[in-house]
């Protein structure tokens, strides 16, 4: 999965000193040799713009992916570069008592294939995106709760403030894919 943005909805939070709402987005690409084995930390870049409605507006996402790199942009600024390693993929993050499932692909496997490509504003989720008491509001639901959704969902008096409507909302004109 690449995600080309993500960022956080909420118009305000917190999160150890740093600004990790609207004013934040990133890029992470997630790969591994399977879903519990993602080097998605070794592969994730941020950009903070430190005005008062953020990401506000208009911006172009890009993704210059070639056998060699990936880049991502946004306004031709670039937040996040892999270049790929010579000796593979899998020595840039080696799994421990794991065989190298891109043994015999090429140097830059597994990003010689398909992904899925995400853009994304979250709003919530249990895979630990919105840490544990970290915020300046405490978050309404817990990632280890039985029923997440509905806790969020009877706490809504508690972070519907932090939305404003359509200003924390993403909009789209268009998504291009281009393949060379």
């Amino acid at each position: 999965e690449i995600d080309l943005m993500e960022t956080k909805g909420n118009a305000w939070t917190s999160e150890w000193g740093g600004d990790h709402g609207i004013r934040s987005i990133g890029s992470t690409l997630h790969w591994g040799p399977d879903a519990g084995h993602n080097c998605f930390q070794k592969t994730h870049g941020e950009k903070y713009l430190n005005q008062p409605d953020g990401w506000h507006g208009w911006h172009t996402y890009s993704l210059d992916w070639t056998r060699n790199h990936l880049s991502i942009l946004v306004d031709n600024q670039e937040i996040y570069r892999l270049t790929t390693p010579g000796n593979g993929m899998y020595n840039y993050c080696p799994y421990h008592n794991i065989e190298d499932p891109w043994r015999n692909g090429p140097h830059n496997a597994p990003f010689d294939q398909p992904f899925h490509l995400l853009l994304n504003v979250a709003v919530g989720g249990t895979s630990g995106f919105f840490a544990e008491g970290q915020y300046d509001v405490p978050k309404s639901w817990r990632n280890d709760s039985p029923h997440p959704m509905r806790d969020f969902w009877e706490h809504r008096g508690e972070w519907l403030k932090t939305w404003h409507g359509d200003d924390v909302a993403m909009l789209i004109d268009y998504v291009e894919m281009i393949q060379y």
